[in-house]
């Protein structure tokens, strides 16, 4: 059962750590995906009264399976044999906040179990919730260890100046990128290295020797392209495409030499 409660912008933490498990061999239809797990106490109050399990094994750093199982021990939860396995402790600069909050998550915890709080949801969320929302406009494909989602998109464009909005369901795929000159205030076409086209107009940007490639898309098609991309873009722009160029690193399944393109 992988539990968390997705809230990082752009982050499935559940399907990672299921994706993480099975590149190591676990089979992939072994996992139920629980995203309403918001705290430790809701994480087991679910695991029993929402996905039944009764008798498990907690996996995580020492505190926390040691939180999570007093709770599942001391809310009236009907469980048996407990068992915590105790993950790597972190071990980055930020860590030390880590330890702190866990002071105040366990003074929390005797204030839940008198306070008798409940779960935030008892929703089966089992059908991978957080997944079911990108389903529809992404294609999963596995091979060997790795795992490859593409979008099932209707078109892609260079936005330039702007940045997307999130209520806007028009956007299921965005990439951010900034190939500026100089640090300016102000947006400027002109100040993005190498030329580019954005919804169907080409641009004049500042000179970049390391742009050796490009990617255009038109017509319902893209590619990519090595060195003679130019003819390219006047082709995306006359059909309402989009183009832009970078350094290229593989062509054609070879490496390419960055510093001399």
């Amino acid at each position: 059962m992988s539990v968390d409660e997705n809230s990082l912008d752009g982050i499935n933490e559940v399907e990672c750590m299921k994706d993480s498990l099975v590149a190591r061999g676990i089979p992939k239809n072994a996992f139920i995906l629980d995203g309403k797990g918001f705290r430790a106490l809701d994480a087991v109050v679910r695991a029993t009264n929402v996905y039944d399990a009764h008798c498990y094994v907690v996996i995580s750093q020492k505190f926390h399976c040691e939180r999570a199982i007093y709770l599942a021990e001391h809310l009236g939860l009907d469980v048996h044999d407990l068992i915590g396995f105790n993950a790597a402790d972190a071990t980055s600069n930020m860590a030390f906040l880590t330890y702190i909050r866990e002071y105040f998550a366990r003074v929390k915890v005797f204030i839940d179990i008198f306070t008798g709080k409940e779960s935030r949801s008892r929703e089966n969320t089992d059908t991978e919730p957080a997944s079911d929302v990108a389903k529809p406009y992404t294609t999963r494909e596995e091979k060997g260890n790795l795992i490859i989602y593409t979008p099932n998109y209707a078109s892609i464009d260079l936005v330039c100046g702007t940045m997307p909005n999130k209520t806007d369901k028009q956007v299921i795929f965005c990439v951010e990128a900034a190939f500026t000159g100089e640090l300016l205030k102000e947006f400027k076409h002109s100040n993005i290295l190498g030329d580019h086209v954005s919804r169907g107009t080409r641009y004049k940007g500042t000179g970049c020797r390391r742009n050796t490639g490009a990617f255009v898309y038109y017509g319902g098609k893209w590619k990519f392209l090595y060195k003679d991309y130019s003819k390219e873009f006047d082709v995306a722009a006359r059909n309402g495409g989009m183009g832009f160029c970078q350094e290229m690193m593989i062509h054609k399944g070879k490496r390419i030499n960055a510093s001399s393109g």
